[in-house]
């Protein structure tokens, strides 16, 4: 196996260093000011940041940038009985089965590949159970799931950031979905990003102690669908090959991720916090992304209330407060301040 990982290790590395000229010409374009391709906050912004953070920030300004680069590789419902009592709730919470193929199993066999490839490329890993260390600080966390569905039209990949992800989550995000349909020849299940992947427990400090830092970019990735014997073929047949996939956007991310060296590097990793806003406009257009083409998730009424996660361009992504399963892109100019 060692002798298959190290010249694949230096294929990756070769692969994803392709692309770092191309992210980093985008990272120093924002630092002059001009909008960062990946993010969604407008050029010159500085997000409002959550107080609580702040021994967090103080713990993030405090690590070296000089450090080997570590990767967080979570396994999805692995170890799921010892979770904390916090988190008791989810003891029961085995994951996605179809027959003998249990999601655990294949969530397990992807993360250890996926560590050994990013080892083998001068990374270090840290293979982390359901439950996270408080405040667990990397420069990247991965989180690995498979899903489950009983419709018979499911198929496929997708990955989301937390709820106010930092400009570096989002990176991180784009990267990884640049390289995983492509490698793996999976197809995206692109309208299948639900609330409880952008409100993962590991990745919801504000509510959970064992959670990760809020400034580790981080990612949860549902590989595939064990339901489905097509996904089933890649995921659980060739867990080398998702890792793969996985491994060469995680590289990609670390050559060209801003540097905490300077305020504007600094400023990638902080999570925004918006004020709760209101919908100015009858009948507001709320869209599974920021698109005038894209699909409409519903109508708002003038009046409701949302909460906004993250802007891009003449777009917020919003949360209808009380209703947390509901959420989508608004047009920024039908938003009005609360009062």
């Amino acid at each position: 196996m060692t002798r298959l990982i190290a010249p694949l290790a230096f294929g990756l590395v070769a692969l994803a260093s392709a692309t770092y000229p191309l992210v980093s010409r985008s990272i120093e374009r924002r630092e002059r000011g001009v909008s960062l391709q990946q993010s969604p906050l407008e050029a010159g912004s500085r997000p409002p940041l959550n107080p609580a953070y702040a021994p967090a920030l103080r713990q993030f300004w405090g690590r070296s940038s000089s450090l080997t680069p570590r990767v967080g590789i979570q396994v999805g419902h692995w170890k799921h009985d010892e979770l904390p009592p916090e988190l008791v709730r989810l003891r029961d919470a085995t994951g996605a089965q179809s027959g003998a193929y249990r999601e655990v199993d294949i969530n397990l066999a992807v993360a250890r590949s996926l560590a050994e490839l990013l080892g083998s490329a001068g990374v270090a890993t840290d293979l982390l159970p359901a439950t996270v260390p408080p405040s667990y600080l990397a420069d990247a966390v991965v989180a690995i799931h498979a899903d489950g569905a009983a419709r018979v039209t499911a198929r496929g990949w997708k990955m989301s950031t937390p709820w106010r992800a930092s400009a570096a989550s989002r990176m991180l995000l784009d990267s990884v979905a640049q390289s995983y349909g492509e490698i793996t020849g999976l197809p995206e299940d692109r309208y299948g990003i639900t609330y409880g992947m952008k409100g993962y427990y590991a990745f919801s400090p504000q509510r959970v102690l064992h959670a990760v830092s809020p400034f580790t970019p981080c990612i949860i990735v549902e590989t595939g669908f064990v339901t489905v014997a097509a996904d089933r073929a890649v995921i659980a047949d060739r867990p080398e090959l998702v890792a793969r996939a996985i491994a060469v956007g995680v590289l990609r991310f670390l050559g060209a991720r801003p540097r905490a060296v300077t305020p504007d590097g600094r400023l990638a990793y902080l999570p925004p916090s918006y004020p709760v806003a209101v919908v100015a406009a009858e009948g507001s257009e709320l869209r599974a992304y920021p698109s005038p083409d894209e699909r409409i998730v519903r109508r708002l009424e003038r009046g409701t209330m949302v909460m906004p996660m993250q802007l891009r361009g003449d777009w917020a992504e919003v949360v209808v407060r009380g209703n947390f399963r509901s959420f989508g892109w608004v047009r920024r100019d039908e938003l009005g301040p609360m009062g």
